[in-house]
């Protein structure tokens, strides 16, 4: 199954700036109890930044009704970062300059990832809207069709809406290549609809595009 760019980067981002700051205030040898102190935060931050993929993923294929879980890890992410920056490393108060400076790589990063993730949370609701209308649409179409004699026609909706299916579903890419052959046909099909079907088949030409075009980019 493919990964698309923005997920893998979801996946990787943070991680490699904590396990810097980890690997950096592990070797200091002037306060034991902040060491503790801070190796027990960044393992709390680990964690909440796997939760944040876990939900991420969760949202991308569909296993969660809405954000709420990927909204609430988020927060708690954010919070546990800027606790972190407001116990350990105030202006008047910085442990090590190279610790600082690596906490700051880990803050910017956790900036990339949020907006990473709202982009991500834009750009599936988009998709979800779609992969629900699309098949709506479709079978208003379906009836239209069967209801005019159009069995052709009805016969191509259908398959439409399975290969939409499979591809929004599975990300199968043999559903790509079918939805690309199909596509011209349902605008030669659009001919031989009734007039007071141009709206319904413009509304599902318009979801199955979008289907197609925002599964790329999540």
């Amino acid at each position: 199954m493919k990964l698309t760019l923005l997920l893998i980067v979801l996946l990787l981002i943070v991680i490699s700036g904590g396990f810097g700051l980890y690997t950096y205030q592990k070797n200091l040898s002037d306060n034991e109890t902040k060491k503790h102190d801070i190796t027990e935060l960044l393992l709390i931050i680990n964690g909440l930044d796997s939760k944040v993929n876990e939900y991420a993923l969760r949202n991308r294929y569909n296993l969660d009704n809405n954000y709420d879980k990927l909204a609430r890890s988020s927060s708690l992410l954010n919070k546990s970062i800027e606790d972190m920056k407001n116990i350990y490393f105030t202006d008047t108060d910085v442990t090590s300059n190279l610790l600082h400076i690596k906490f700051k790589d880990l803050k910017n990063e956790l900036i990339i990832k949020k907006d990473l993730i709202e982009n991500f949370k834009s750009h599936n609701s988009v998709l979800k809207n779609s992969q629900k209308y699309a098949p709506i649409a479709g079978k208003k179409l379906i009836l239209i069709a069967e209801k005019e004699k159009l069995p052709d026609a009805a016969k191509l909706y259908r398959e439409v809406i399975i290969e939409l299916l499979e591809f929004s579903l599975l990300n199968s890419t043999s559903s790509t290549d079918k939805l690309e052959l199909l596509l011209p046909k349902l605008l030669e099909t659009e001919e031989q609809m009734p007039e007071d079907a141009l709206s319904t088949s413009i509304e599902f030409m318009n979801h199955v595009n979008t289907v197609i075009k925002e599964k790329a980019l999540t």
